[in-house]
């Protein structure tokens, strides 16, 4: 090889193993964003999870506080829906 060969296979040699720690340190980077959304997907599961639960106790207890008043309104309830579903049936039975 002559002079020139081997200083240019050099300086392609250096630009590659530039260009793969560069790319090593993108993938670290990628990795640590891929953890970091991981692990706050993973608390905000857990605090969906507790706060569905602390609604759930919360409106076991105001059923067993107040019987009366919370069978009218899942009566309500069940009669609004039963209107509005209904109302589509009959709607979408003409067209």
């Amino acid at each position: 090889m002559q002079p020139e060969e081997i200083k240019k296979a050099i300086e392609n040699g250096v630009e590659a193993a530039v260009k793969n720690l560069e790319l090593g340190r993108m993938k670290k980077a990628v990795d640590e964003t891929m953890e970091e959304g991981m692990d706050a997907t993973r608390r905000a599961l857990k605090r969906g999870r507790r706060n569905a639960e602390d609604l759930v106790e919360t409106a076991e207890y105001q059923i067993k506080q107040h019987p009366l008043p919370a069978l009218g309104i899942m009566f309500g309830v069940g009669l609004g829906l039963g209107a509005v579903i209904g109302l589509l049936t009959v709607r979408n039975g003409r067209h």
